[in-house]
């Protein structure tokens, strides 16, 4: 199966390296009618109660990459160097210049990290721009334009299961990395805000995985 992105919050990405967080809970989209039921003529195996299929990319056994708020700390020739939001930094992967439009999107960096220094009045010399690492001008950029290639974490699914999300034990709270159900849906609905109501209790895809570092 072909390995699919996961977008992950700052504070959910604390905890994926010390295994702290091993779940994930996934809006589903669009909402079953009424409600969901196991279903044998699907392959996902599941329906809503009008008989539509419930389609769900989260197969146990498939590897997911980890996108995540990132920024470029470092672009000399080789390779560049990708700051997260805890502070850390990683390498460019081997294998990242065999990705299609990898070029051009080296190119759009160049031109971006020009104008970050000008707006913070870094002079260029006949190296180009240099700024202290403590001082990085960069913008923070978005997790969904992060390339594969700049990924830090795989996983991958153990299981998945489909039920409304103020459903949680305290068993998968603490597998999402709260210490309370209380926590965590308060934490779902804060940033889940732009896609659902506080309260309006959707139904989602509670998937469970193993971390390993790198890209895949």
């Amino acid at each position: 199966m072909k390995p699919i992105p996961m977008i992950f919050s700052a504070e959910s990405i604390r905890n994926i390296p010390t295994g702290r967080k091993t779940m994930t809970r996934r809006i589903i989209k669009p909402q079953p009618k009424d409600g969901i039921r196991v279903s044998q003529f699907y392959p996902s195996g599941l329906e809503d109660l009008h008989g539509y299929e419930v389609k769900c990319p989260y197969v146990p056994g498939r590897e997911v990459w980890v996108k995540e708020t990132w920024r470029i700390m470092a672009m000399p020739e080789d390779p560049i160097v990708f700051q997260y939001t805890d502070l850390s930094t990683g390498e460019e992967s081997e294998d990242s210049f065999e990705h299609p439009g990898y070029e051009a999107w080296v190119d759009r960096m160049y031109e971006q990290l020009g104008e970050d220094c000008v707006k913070a009045d870094i002079k260029e010399d006949d190296d180009g721009y240099t700024w202290d690492y403590e001082n990085c001008p960069t913008r923070w950029r978005s997790p969904l334009y992060m390339p594969r290639w700049a990924s830090r974490y795989t996983l991958t699914i153990i299981s998945c299961k489909a039920e409304r999300v103020e459903d949680i034990s305290e068993e998968d709270a603490y597998k999402e990395g709260y210490d309370s159900r209380e926590a965590f849906l308060e934490a779902f609905y804060r940033l889940n805000r732009k896609h659902v109501e506080p309260g309006s209790n959707p139904f989602v895809f509670a998937v469970e995985f193993e971390v390993k570092h790198g890209n895949v």
